[in-house]
């Protein structure tokens, strides 16, 4: 039996995640409870894709995308370890932007499953605001 609250670094969330290094965006991850985890975006030096994301009033911001993409891998890691998700849909609402400098912490819980399908709700933050809120749909696999 898996107890609570479980608190896995990076390593461990690559052997969990089909995601390689460079696609990883979660640095730690707690799952809180079955269906509920809590984790810190990784802030690495080779996220060089931020330099083709910066705007002139702003500077460089971490893409909308990639914020879904972290929430989604964070949901992903609260499947049993006979699952495993593929994202099939998200609906992502930006609140606010993400400097590389931010701390962001991370929330996603699942909502309910239907047959082979995972929905979930997530949202990060910074300095305790809401950047971004998002709606996944995770389509199960058996491993």
């Amino acid at each position: 039996m898996t107890e609570y609250p479980r608190k896995l670094d990076r390593k461990e969330i690559l052997k969990i995640l089909p995601h390689k290094e460079r696609f990883m965006f979660l640095e730690s991850a707690e799952i809180i409870e079955p269906g509920r985890a809590i984790g810190k975006l990784a802030k690495r030096e080779d996220f060089d894709y931020l330099r083709d994301h910066s705007f002139p009033h702003a500077g460089e911001i971490f893409p909308g995308a990639l914020t879904g993409e972290v929430l989604a891998e964070l949901l992903g890691l609260t499947l049993t370890t006979e699952q495993t998700g593929v994202l099939a849909d998200m609906h992502i609402r930006p609140r606010g932007e993400i400097k590389p400098s931010d701390e962001v912490f991370l929330d996603a819980q699942v909502i309910e499953t239907r047959g082979k399908f995972v929905f979930g709700t997530a949202k990060a933050t910074v300095d305790g605001k809401i950047v971004a809120t998002v709606k996944l749909i995770l389509a199960l696999e058996y491993k």
